[in-house]
């Protein structure tokens, strides 16, 4: 056991340890959704069958991504706490943050990125995306 899991009884060890965004399979089936390295799930994989989220494939999810970001696809960053990823990406014209789950299904609203931010990555370009996370991260707090 970990030391972040000591103290915890068997029920919050497993909610902790719980896919929040299970495919539409495993939902069906009623089985805990396992991701290791990724979409396809682990039981999708053994199955052999394609890993989907309200109906749709990864793909379906990922190319609306693409679409929606002029035909370009968007930055991913891992996130540091949870599955999945924050996408750096065009959303209504402006550059925005949006939470997404490893199906590329979105989460929440997206998080527009500050112009005094944009101004001030243009001025630094050595390592932009590190900085400019951290100025989000100090300016907004919303993650």
């Amino acid at each position: 056991m970990s030391s972040s899991q000591e103290g915890l009884s068997g029920y919050q060890i497993g909610a902790r340890n719980r896919n929040p965004y299970p495919c539409d399979h495993c939902i069906r089936d009623r089985r805990k959704c396992e991701v290791q390295t990724g979409v396809p799930c682990i039981r999708c994989t053994e199955k052999g069958r394609s890993c989907t989220v309200h109906g749709y494939t990864k793909e379906y999810y990922h190319n609306a991504l693409v679409q929606e970001n002029f035909n370009r696809h968007p930055f991913l960053f891992p996130r540091t706490e949870g599955d999945g990823f924050l996408a750096l990406m065009n959303s209504n014209g402006h550059l925005c943050l949006q939470h997404v789950t490893l199906h590329y299904v979105k989460i929440g609203p997206p998080i527009v990125v500050n112009p005094q931010v944009l101004q001030w990555i243009n001025g630094n370009q050595t390592s932009m995306v590190d900085n400019m996370f951290n100025q989000l991260y100090n300016n907004n707090n919303n993650f």
